[in-house]
């Protein structure tokens, strides 16, 4: 039977009923895996589901059971099945990238909008005063203004006392 990415889906969400991801990172999931061959990911998802234990699975451990079943089904027709190395890198970055701008959006909830409106204000571009409108770089600006520009010193910053007026 040839399964379809809505199958593959069902079964996830079948073994791992509570997993929660962000819109970002269910991106990155939908990017990585809707153009494998679904019957192979179908039967990973079993590999991992055995392998592993938690509410919450990770891509690298599918990925690498999906090479590991194309391996097995398909011997010797590839060299190369899973990820590459680059995509490996290209994948921690993007899990930099989707911790760093939850630190972001986690740090800017601490501060009221007319904060985030001053801080805007004060940038060497135009920003749309409506905050709901502010994209990932505008955000990622306000916020090198309001807590200093490193992940490390916005973590220790839990108020904006001891954040310079800006």
């Amino acid at each position: 039977m040839d399964r379809t990415y809505n199958d593959v889906k069902d079964k996830f969400h079948g073994y791992w009923p509570k997993a929660k991801f962000s819109p970002m990172e269910k991106t990155l999931w939908d990017q990585r895996l809707r153009n494998l061959n679904m019957n192979y990911l179908w039967e990973a998802l079993d590999d991992v589901k055995c392998a592993h234990y938690g509410s919450t699975p990770q891509l690298n451990w599918v990925l690498k059971a999906y090479a590991e079943v194309s391996a097995r089904i398909r011997p010797g027709k590839l060299e190369h099945i899973g990820p590459t190395p680059e995509e490996i890198e290209e994948f921690k970055k993007d899990q930099e990238a989707i911790a760093f701008q939850e630190r972001v959006d986690k740090d800017l909830s601490t501060v009221s909008d007319d904060e985030k409106r001053r801080a805007a204000e004060s940038l060497p571009v135009t920003v749309a005063s409506n905050i709901a409108s502010w994209g990932k770089v505008t955000k990622g600006l306000v916020w090198l203004k309001l807590f200093g520009g490193s992940p490390s010193s916005a973590s220790q910053s839990h108020s904006l006392v001891h954040v310079p007026p800006v």
